[in-house]
């Protein structure tokens, strides 16, 4: 009889609380994060296409990890465990890197903001300077770890649409002023699609907008340069040891006895 009615106590606890059942729920999942949605067999394509003789298979590889937003540390730290070469865990060691901003953004800085920004830092290039292409354009310089542009835009890229529209010729406005101000006006939430010129080809870029009070508070750009704001580089480093002690030193590097 007691252990009947400590049953019928705990069922009905169960029916008064849904909500903090399902809060727990939705804790784990934040803290521990989901596992790659990818197949066993996805998954080790993607590690070894990190390692791959081909230049191109190693970029693809980690351009597709840098672009999977549903990625997070725990589940950066369960590819970290399983790869096996130093290209690997170096890729992945940059991947983590980005992701681990990624997710600080969003959780503290993007929503609602109306200004918006893609985290790239362009230079400007007159029509005379591509006599094959005759128009302004914007040159993808660098992109920022933690941003939508990095890993989708790549260094030397020529940015020559917005959003379905060219560059002016006429208005003495260059086209990293324009782009600049176009994105910034579109505020987080918004997406923007760029038409790029890439190897010769012409790709389609759509990337999410991210708000510009995260791009000022993550980073710090001077005279020297743009860096990363010191809380989040100690973070970054702490991320990246904690993935380097999964695997152990390479043998080539331990101690040896001085003769």
């Amino acid at each position: 009889m007691k252990a009947e009615k400590q049953k019928n106590r705990k069922t009905e606890n169960r029916r008064q609380h849904p909500c903090l059942i399902f809060c727990f729920s939705v804790f784990l999942l934040f803290c521990f994060g989901p596992s790659l949605s990818a197949s066993p067999e996805e998954v080790s394509a993607l590690l070894a296409g990190l390692s791959s003789d081909s230049y191109t298979a190693r970029q693809d590889a980690t351009e597709r990890l840098l672009a999977d937003d549903t990625l997070t540390p725990n589940t950066l730290s369960e590819l970290f465990a399983e790869s096996r070469s130093p290209e690997q865990r170096q890729r992945l060691l940059a991947i983590a890197h980005h992701h681990l901003l990624r997710q600080h953004r969003q959780e503290h800085f993007d929503a609602a903001d109306p200004q918006g920004c893609i985290g790239v830092q362009l230079e400007a290039v007159a029509p005379n300077q591509l006599a094959s292409l005759n128009r302004p354009a914007a040159r993808v310089a660098a992109t920022l770890p933690g941003f939508p542009a990095h890993g989708r835009l790549l260094p030397g890229d020529l940015i020559l649409m917005i959003d379905g529209r060219a560059f002016r010729r006429d208005t003495g406005t260059s086209p990293v002023t324009e782009l600049t101000a176009h994105v910034l006006a579109q505020g987080a939430g918004k997406t923007v699609t760029l038409i790029v010129r890439r190897a010769n080809e012409s790709v389609t870029v759509t990337l999410p907008i991210a708000g510009r009070k995260a791009l000022e508070a993550m980073y710090i750009a001077d005279v020297q340069g743009t860096s990363l704001a010191p809380d989040l580089l100690r973070r970054v480093v702490a991320l990246r040891d904690q993935l380097l002690a999964l695997t152990p030193p390479p043998r080539n590097l331990l101690l040896q006895p001085v003769s």
